[in-house]
């Protein structure tokens, strides 16, 4: 993996061009596979007023997985934002922005269309340090979806949709403070739309405590999506609802400036209701299609993970993790929270106990205290003693 960026400003600051170009480079027995990532943005970044313009291309051979996260390849970018803002207390805000943007996307190879978005955001934090917000987004026309068919050269067409989205944000220097967000998110045909809630409480007692725990609840009417099949010849596709309920709680209490302990509880569960199956046409369209041995699905998990963490000089730290995991599934959609939580518990379990050491030797230390040692006889390279 090479990668090469830069950031250059103007002569009075108002105005920023970034560059990045990236190489990933796979080895194989008997080939080299190369891929390419670049991005180019130019904004206007004082004032009020304020701007910017993207581009990024990746390519279909581009992979970085190997040294972190990479949703997806094959993708050109473009994307334009024009916002207002404040730089000063106005009101009753800190501060406020509004923005609108757009976004043409479309795959790299071979190159197609896949969509069109465009949004309007706004943000407001009040003098109390209360913060809202609103998130628009549309694609006006049709959308192509290359990757739900599960085959090379198939695509889905999804029709015009819009997402609506607010949040509140109440002041986070108070003991207990409350983020909350919910969406709603229509297809302008074939009936499908989906809605939500999320609550994400926020407690802070003293130095050492704090929790954020955290509930997700989504609801989706009639959504189309792949359904797995031996028939080498078709793409079927059902049309479902879908609940799901996500639970967390985050903890962490840090003993000292060094050491800390942080649990995370987690339970979600989704049913999957079908209601009908279709079959995909190679225009992208669906056609009414019977379809066995399909059956509704259930699913939930479970998971503890406790961690100590214990930094006991600069770079140099101590982590023990244990993880406790449970997940089943079956065909029975409908019950109730307690009934989903209960069945975990049944569930096959696994545990996991792991330890990493991490010990970071600096050179001037390292010869120093050899120097030391050559001198006096004793080894005095002035390292930080270990303590809690």
């Amino acid at each position: 993996m090479l990668t090469a960026l830069g950031s250059f400003f103007n002569k009075k600051g108002s105005h920023n061009l970034e560059a990045s170009a990236s190489q990933s480079a796979l080895f194989d027995t008997n080939k080299v596979t190369d891929g390419y990532q670049s991005r180019l943005a130019l904004s206007k970044v004082n004032g009020n007023w304020v701007w910017w313009a993207l581009q990024q291309i990746t390519t279909d051979d581009f992979n970085m997985n190997d040294l972190g996260f990479q949703p997806r390849n094959n993708r050109i970018r473009h994307k334009a934002e024009f916002a207002y803002r404040t730089t000063q207390p106005q009101g009753p805000f800190n501060k406020y922005r509004h923005a609108v943007w757009g976004e043409y996307r479309s795959l790299y190879k071979p190159y197609r269309f896949e969509e069109f978005y465009v949004g309007y955001d706004a943000f407001h934090l009040t003098k109390s340090f209360f913060a809202f917000g609103i998130n628009l987004v549309s694609t006006p026309g049709v959308s192509y979806n290359y990757f739900e068919p599960r085959a090379p050269g198939r695509w889905f067409k999804v029709p015009g949709q819009a997402y609506f989205s607010g949040f509140i944000s109440t002041d986070y220097r108070k003991v207990l403070a409350l983020d909350m967000n919910g969406w709603y998110y229509p297809w302008f045909d074939m009936g499908r739309e989906e809605y939500g809630i999320e609550f994400r409480p926020r407690v802070r007692l003293g130095d050492h405590f704090f929790t954020t725990p955290k509930v997700r609840i989504t609801n989706v009417k009639s959504d189309y999506g792949y359904v797995p099949d031996n028939d080498p010849d078709l793409i079927y596709f059902g049309k479902r609802n879908q609940y799901r309920i996500e639970n967390i709680i985050n903890a962490q209490y840090v003993f000292t400036p060094k050491s800390s302990l942080t649990l995370q509880l987690r339970h979600a569960y989704a049913d999957i209701d079908y209601l009908s199956f279709y079959i995909l046409e190679k225009n992208g369209d669906l056609t009414a299609a019977d379809l066995d041995d399909v059956n509704d699905l259930n699913f939930n998990t479970f998971n503890i993970e406790i961690k100590y963490s214990w930094w006991f000089a600069p770079g140099s730290g101590l982590v023990i993790l244990y993880r406790n995991s449970a997940a089943s599934v079956d065909n029975y959609v409908g019950d109730s929270y307690i009934r989903n939580l209960e069945g975990t518990f049944d569930a096959p379990v696994q545990n996991n106990i792991s330890l990493r050491l991490t010990y970071f030797l600096d050179y001037n230390m390292v010869t120093k205290g050899l120097r030391n040692k050559k001198e006096t006889g004793h080894w005095n390279p002035r390292h930080q003693e270990m303590s809690l």
